[in-house]
């Protein structure tokens, strides 16, 4: 992770341009995390995952391009050291159903208040 008290690099997938700038936004004011790239498609978080080597991904798990199963595989590939949040609309016992038996993925619904967020994008960064 960022070290020195350099703020953690996030990245922020998600196909709503609206709620890539929310989150954005909401990160940012924490001041120990800068949002390093944005993509709206499934081959865009892969691209950024593996050009950016963030310390965290914030990932819709159902962005357009692939299946969810496969996109968490192929952003892990690209930035296996980064913390990985699903942050999703999909209820939380079939987010678990879609990951498997993932359990370095944490999931935060969508429907969370930003706090939730920012705590669990907090959380990978300090493992």
């Amino acid at each position: 992770m960022s070290g020195h008290g350099a703020p953690a690099r996030v990245i922020v997938c998600d196909d709503s341009p609206d709620l890539r700038a929310v989150v954005r936004m909401v990160l940012e004011r924490d001041g120990t995390l800068q949002v390093v790239g944005e993509a709206g498609d499934a081959s865009g978080a892969v691209a950024l995952a593996a050009s950016e080597r963030p310390d965290v991904i914030v990932l819709d798990l159902t962005m357009p391009g692939a299946e969810p199963d496969a996109l968490v595989s192929a952003v892990r590939m690209g930035a296996p050291d980064a913390g990985l949040i699903v942050y999703s609309g999909i209820a939380p016992h079939r987010a678990r159903d879609m990951l498997g038996d993932r359990g370095d993925v944490l999931h935060v619904p969508k429907t969370s208040p930003p706090r939730d967020l920012v705590a669990a994008v907090r959380s990978v960064t300090e493992r």
